[in-house]
């Protein structure tokens, strides 16, 4: 894969019609470690917040 691919990519996809793949080739190619720390960041709080981690405990999730 080039350098260019993915910009070459989503210069050719309609805004409209393709921005989950144009927010995915952006997002996850371009800002990947950013996106990996966000998602340890939001399943960090999910599970340590105490009223959360209280009812998935009850529940057994």
């Amino acid at each position: 894969m080039g350098r260019f691919d993915n910009l070459r990519e989503i210069e050719g996809l309609d805004p409209e019609r393709d921005c989950q793949r144009i927010m995915h080739l952006s997002f996850g190619y371009e800002f990947c470690w950013d996106s990996t720390r966000a998602l340890e960041l939001a399943l960090y709080r999910t599970y340590c917040v105490p009223s959360i981690s209280g009812l998935l405990d009850r529940t057994g999730e």
